[in-house]
């Protein structure tokens, strides 16, 4: 092994969403928000509005565009990165995988942005790949032995509060009518016992070890010797998040209510290191 091939995994998933994940957010912030909060404040005084509709459309291309460019780019940099100095490649690559750092279907593969030498430098990532796997002992320490993930509604239930509070000032100060007040008050108390209801049914949402991946109190029960695969659908707007796992012979859909896409990055680094710790385990059988 290369000496300088010493990058644990979980430090080069971390670079990776320093070099190519936060640029393209930050890049698409920038041309979505800031850009055109700047067009009118340097125009805010002139009448010609065609200035701000081909400002607009031009700022919201950068915004669509940029953050394709960046990854093309810099993608192409972090696989050479990695074939020199990560240890355990094949994990690195599969994990940079799930968590979207590295996209092999064509379209992504396309949008790769290489001069003639880094062409010749990617194969070096390309052919560690082909190389026979060898299981290497990277335990990521942070991640303790039995993770659990309880309910994640509790910032639902905070906003419900704030939203009465609102209703009972504007009441108060006269801008809404008794009737009004108490429907839509009576429509968010329901909204909160629902909630706390969802809470306090089950002592967790995800139990995740070395053996086993349980869902809510065990009502689905998954080992870690089924598992082909698993990946996470972030929820959109109502739409709750979900972890799909797919094992020797079902698909496991797990709905996880009000999980934003931190909580899924952290699902995601815990079954990630439990796979490999299992791995582990069954080469000392």
């Amino acid at each position: 092994m290369n000496n300088n091939q010493n990058i644990k995994v979980s430090e080069a998933l971390k670079k990776g969403q320093k070099r190519l994940v936060i640029p393209s957010v930050a890049l698409m912030l920038f041309f979505f928000l800031i850009a055109p909060a700047i067009l009118m404040y340097v125009f805010k005084d002139d009448k010609n509005s065609a200035i701000f509709a081909v400002g607009g459309v031009t700022s919201i291309l950068f915004g669509i565009i940029s953050p394709f460019i960046w990854w093309g780019i810099n993608v192409v940099k972090y696989k050479i990165w990695a074939a020199n100095n990560v240890k355990d490649i094949h994990r690195f690559y599969e994990e940079a995988q799930i968590k979207n750092l590295i996209d092999e279907r064509k379209f992504f593969k396309r949008l790769e942005l290489k001069t003639t030498k880094q062409k010749k430098e990617l194969q070096r990532f390309y052919n560690r790949l082909k190389a026979e796997k060898v299981l290497i002992r990277d335990v990521n320490h942070d991640i303790e032995r039995e993770t659990i993930f309880k309910s994640s509604l509790k910032w639902n239930i905070v906003l419900f509060i704030m939203l009465i509070c609102g209703m009972g000032f504007l009441y108060q100060t006269g801008r809404y009518n008794l009737k009004g007040t108490l429907i839509i008050t009576g429509i968010l108390i329901i909204l909160i016992g629902y909630d706390l209801y969802k809470i306090f049914r089950y002592k967790y949402i995800l139990k995740i070890n070395s053996e086993i991946i349980s869902y809510k109190d065990n009502k689905t029960l998954i080992y870690w010797k089924d598992v082909i695969n698993y990946f996470t659908v972030p929820g959109i707007q109502n739409t709750p998040s979900k972890l799909i796992i797919n094992t020797l012979d079902n698909e496991h859909v797990l709905i996880l209510e009000s999980y934003g896409k931190i909580k899924l990055d952290r699902i995601l680094d815990v079954l990630n290191e439990n796979k490999h710790r299992f791995e582990i385990n069954q080469s000392s059988i």
